[in-house]
């Protein structure tokens, strides 16, 4: 087969070893390394080799799973300050180390922070082996990928043999006429996310939401146990002909794939092809998404634009959160002040799921958890000090273990006994004490058609001061 063009003598001219690459990273410069699974394990050692000659090294980055040898190295922070933009589990211990600063965003937005407001010096991203017309792929952490590297003085790719190829419909690749060096070296496995496994709680939220899904669905599943179980109850149900259109990539979706749940077929958007930002998971997730015609990524600036989502009909979005508190905000980034994750796809598909509301399901489930929430106190009478409130009042839709309710238009005194009486057929009343998950959403701009169809009679005037309870799968409406 004929090359149009060799790029063996260019590749080998950008070639550099770790160090020699290493050598452009400056005192004070704004270092960016590429996220998650891509994470550039050669260009961190031998940066952090160079501790003793670099002082006030700035470094962006986030979900990052594995140590990162440029932090560890440097507990006083003189040399390299580490910022991210969205918690893993291992940065937030970095941050109760004291290692780490938080960097508030909206994910959907990143890129175009980088477009008009940031500086990068240094860009160095994970990709897989070029191909023979000169490309890189950006694999499992497409995400803001090219808008760092495209902002960037220096770019640096370190080729990772172990990335999966995944096509792409947009800023999936780079090519080496971008490039200014190139590194190569052995790399372990990529990390993946252990899930634990959903509990009694989780199940039963997942066994709500499932029941209120419909053939040809497209869904967002968040992060965390909830989402995954959601991810399982569907595998093992009767649902068909559903798309992806998602934020992050895990297994839950190759569960319900393998389940023959998963074609795209009715999707209005993308017909035929899963949609994904970053993946994270198994082997057998990189090995299902690897050069596979049915699985495409699409920077975060697609994936979560409100208005991209939008036109996706019957969308299902699950995410989890933290607390919510009776004015229907919802903390679902921080315990207090304490940085649990970030402001991720969760604003951006529920605020579609608000704005755009027809055929749209966004649903949120808090989840207990001790280290959390100390209190393990999901619904409370207000946000305590500290807590981040991601969502306020935008949601028509809510899960909870022994409650899946909406609430539009109603004042706070008339939602709470309302919730109280419908908890598993009791008259309790909520208080802060009681240990239950229940979020409140409030909003308006519903249109009639939609909430006929949610099971609300009447017009959106009639609609005013009505709490509307699912309950056990039914929509039984009723005034407070």
């Amino acid at each position: 087969m004929a090359i149009p063009f060799d790029y063996t003598s260019e590749y080998k001219r950008k070639l550099r070893t770790p160090e020699e690459a290493a050598r452009v990273v400056k005192s004070g410069d704004w270092l960016d390394i590429s996220m998650g699974g891509a994470f550039p394990s050669l260009m961190d050692e031998a940066i952090a080799k160079r501790k003793d000659e670099l002082r006030g090294v700035k470094i962006r980055g986030y979900l990052i799973q594995q140590p990162i040898q440029m932090v560890e190295c440097d507990p006083d922070r003189e040399h390299f300050i580490y910022n991210s933009w969205h918690m893993s589990g291992y940065e937030r211990k970095l941050c109760d180390r004291g290692l780490c600063n938080f960097n508030p965003m909206v994910f959907r937005n990143l890129g175009a922070y980088y477009d008009h407001f940031l500086t990068v010096n240094v860009a160095i991203t994970c990709v897989t082996p070029m191909n023979e017309h000169g490309y890189f792929n950006f694999s499992v952490s497409n995400a803001s990928a090219r808008a760092v590297l495209d902002k960037a003085d220096v770019v640096i790719l370190e080729v990772n043999e172990n990335l999966p190829w995944v096509y792409g419909g947009l800023d999936e690749c780079i090519h080496i006429d971008d490039v200014d060096m190139i590194v190569e070296g052995p790399h372990g496995p990529l990390p993946g996310i252990k899930t634990p496994a959903a509990s009694e709680t989780e199940m039963k939220i997942a066994e709500y939401v499932v029941q209120n899904m419909v053939d040809g669905s497209t869904l967002q599943l968040g992060i965390g146990s909830l989402p995954n179980a959601v991810g399982q109850m569907i595998a093992r149900s009767d649902l068909r002909d559903l798309g992806i259109h998602t934020e992050m990539l895990c297994d839950s979706y190759l569960d319900m794939y393998k389940a023959g749940k998963i074609n795209n077929k009715r999707k209005t958007l993308d017909r035929y092809k899963s949609v994904f930002g970053f993946a994270i998971g198994s082997p057998d997730l990189y090995d299902w998404i690897r050069e596979n015609p049915g699985v495409v990524t699409y920077p975060i600036s697609y994936c979560n634009d409100p208005s991209i989502v939008g036109k996706i009909d019957n969308f299902v979005s699950i995410n989890n959160c933290i607390s919510v508190d009776l004015y229907g905000q919802i903390c679902a980034e921080s315990a207090g002040t304490r940085q649990i994750s970030g402001t991720g796809g969760q604003l951006d598909f529920l605020e579609r799921g608000s704005v755009c509301i027809q055929e749209a399901l966004p649903l949120v489930g808090p989840q207990p958890d001790a280290l959390l929430f100390s209190t393990g106190d999901q619904l409370i009478p207000e946000l305590g000090m500290g807590d981040r409130d991601q969502l306020l009042r935008p949601l028509p839709g809510a899960a909870s273990h022994q409650i899946h309710a909406a609430v539009f238009g109603d004042d706070i005194i008339g939602q709470t006994p309302g919730i109280g009486d419908d908890i598993a057929g009791s008259q309790q009343r909520v208080d802060a004490g009681h240990r239950f998950s229940l979020l409140v959403g409030k909003g308006g701009g519903h249109t009639d058609e939609r909430l006929a169809a949610l099971g609300y009679g009447g017009t959106l005037q009639k609609v005013q001061g009505v709490y509307a309870a699912y309950w056990m799968g039914s929509r039984t409406p009723r005034t407070t």
